[in-house]
């Protein structure tokens, strides 16, 4: 059976279409193959472009989590001291309870009170340099104004080794060294006359 005759010239036209199509584009290669090259720079100009503008992408994507991250640690921080802060204050009004937190009782309710206090100032001076809304200059300068008090130089003093101990960051690390500075530089600032020659 023969095949129509339709269909035999719409192949044979196919034919010629793909062959003119290679010679041309083969044509068009020889001829004008500055533009070409041309073209592959742009091309490539555009691929480092699209990788820098990928990295600064991945940058911002990290600098976002890293900053959500930052926020929670913050959130939990604030958390934790806030319930704290609420446990020692319904102890205030039952002194008897802040034995439990570790004050002496000997030293008499308001003694237990006045460390609770100064427990609370210190713990929240820590929370709020290691977040960044206390900087060096503030802490530098209200250091020596606590620290003139005889007692909150020697609740300091029994306190400072879990200050010092705490590494749960640099910032909290970093609050615990420049606070214990300034208590060393009082002890020596308000060091009674007598004891000048030891």
């Amino acid at each position: 059976m023969r095949r129509p005759v339709w269909r035999l010239a719409w192949f044979t036209a196919l034919c010629f279409f793909a062959l003119g199509l290679g010679f041309g584009s083969a044509l068009g290669l020889l001829v004008s193959a500055d533009a070409w090259r041309f073209l592959s720079d742009v091309g490539q100009a555009f691929g480092t472009l699209s990788a820098l503008l990928s990295a600064v992408a991945l940058l911002g994507v990290w600098s976002s989590i890293r900053l959500q991250t930052r926020q929670a640690e913050v959130a939990k921080f604030e958390a934790v001291r806030g319930i704290r802060g609420q446990l020692i204050q319904f102890a205030f009004d039952e002194p008897e309870l802040l034995s439990l937190w570790g004050f002496d009782p000997t030293d008499g309710e308001e003694n237990m009170r006045e460390a609770a206090y100064l427990s609370m100032i210190f713990s929240f001076w820590k929370m709020a340099y290691a977040v960044g809304a206390m900087t060096d200059l503030e802490l530098v300068t209200a250091g020596p104004v606590i620290f003139r008090s005889t007692r909150t130089r020697a609740w300091w003093a029994d306190a400072r080794g879990t200050y010092l101990a705490d590494t749960a960051s640099p910032e909290v690390a970093m609050f615990a060294r420049m606070m214990d500075a300034q208590y060393q530089l009082a002890r020596i600032r308000h060091r009674p006359t007598g004891d000048e020659g030891a």
